[in-house]
């Protein structure tokens, strides 16, 4: 008999602080024929396996059988069905196909769904969902805690009733969550709340952008000191950057930056998709993009519902999702990847 003893550098997302740096006028094509390259690179470790015997001594010719059975890299999709399908038959399927593919999952814990009344949360079916999660080897993240959207009816308007809540809100989710889940969109679209006609949107405007989602943050970092904080948003432009400087000013405990990509008008050229990444990069933290959207029929977010699927549309996806995530995959700073949705 022998025993294996291994020293593995997982094969894994690296820090992001090589962040690799392409030329501006990098085709899509170009970045994508280095993306191999970049993966070696970047997702790969060495390894140095020393096989002994019972004694210690080094046993020659030994066969090793190495598998890879998880990744740290986060392949996810929206979870928010799980458990709640009507068709036992389907539950099953969802629960098989979604855990076959996927490790990460995005629970859904919008304010007015989540809340419906006050002082009444959906908190047993979240749970649910999240240990099935944890039980199937697949990590969880929540999603979002302070949204100007899903607001609900019950909830203050001023300002100070509006923040109370809130802190109510965030800080016993993140700390009643614990364990279970461990990652969460914080803030979500903050750089467009200060638009909107309810608490969250009185807050943004009343005190600024920077310091509502700081002291969110705050709040979950006090629910939960060991936890990852997510700031999400849609608007990838020079609003978000100036807010993310603005939270670093702050010492604002944000861990990761999320960026939305739902592509309903068309495809991003894989250029922009890579610009995006060295533009977001720079700011030396992770990059979660957190909902991902690519139609397989016809473009046009205002299209009537439901969107039929086509196989025009259903081969164009296939071709440009395998492309895209490759090259996601292959930037050092992008850690996790979420479809939306399943």
């Amino acid at each position: 008999m022998f025993c294996v003893r291994c020293c593995l550098i997982v094969l894994a997302a690296l820090s992001v602080s090589g962040v690799a740096r392409s030329q501006p006028s990098a085709s899509g094509d170009a970045l994508l024929a280095g993306a191999e390259g970049r993966i070696e690179r970047y997702r790969k470790g060495d390894a140095v396996i020393v096989v002994l015997d019972r004694s210690g001594e080094p046993l020659p010719g030994a066969s090793v059988k190495i598998e890879q059975i998880r990744h740290q890299f986060l392949f996810g999709c929206n979870a928010f069905p799980l458990l709640g399908h009507s068709n036992p038959a389907l539950e099953t399927k969802y629960q098989h196909e979604f855990s076959a593919l996927l490790n990460y999952a995005t629970l859904g814990f919008y304010w007015g769904a989540y809340e419906p009344q006050s002082d009444k949360p959906d908190r047993e079916r979240l749970m649910r969902q999240a240990r099935w999660c944890r039980e199937h080897g697949i990590q969880v993240k929540g999603h979002p805690l302070v949204w100007h959207e899903v607001y609900p009816s019950w909830a203050p308007s001023e300002v100070a009733d509006a923040k109370r809540r809130l802190e109510t809100r965030v800080t016993g989710i993140v700390s009643g969550f614990k364990g279970a889940i461990d990652r969460w969109d914080v803030v979500n679209e903050a750089t467009t709340s200060p638009r909107f006609d309810n608490g969250v949107g009185h807050w943004a405007k009343q005190e600024g952008v920077a310091a509502m989602v700081d002291q969110s943050l705050r709040w979950a970092r006090a629910g939960n000191p060991r936890a990852t904080l997510i700031y999400n948003d849609y608007k990838l432009d020079d609003d978000y950057l100036e807010l993310a400087n603005s939270l670093f000013d702050k010492g604002s405990p944000v861990d990761v930056f999320g960026l939305q990509s739902h592509m309903h008008t068309g495809e991003w050229p894989l250029a922009r998709a890579w610009e995006v990444c060295e533009k977001f990069g720079r700011l030396g933290k992770p990059l979660h993009f957190t909902e991902l959207t690519v139609l397989s029929g016809e473009h046009g977010y205002e299209r009537k519902q439901p969107w039929p699927s086509t196989p025009e549309g259903e081969a164009r996806q296939a071709d440009y999702v395998e492309k895209l995530y490759t090259l996601l995959f292959s930037h050092p700073a992008v850690q996790a990847i979420t479809w939306w949705d399943f």
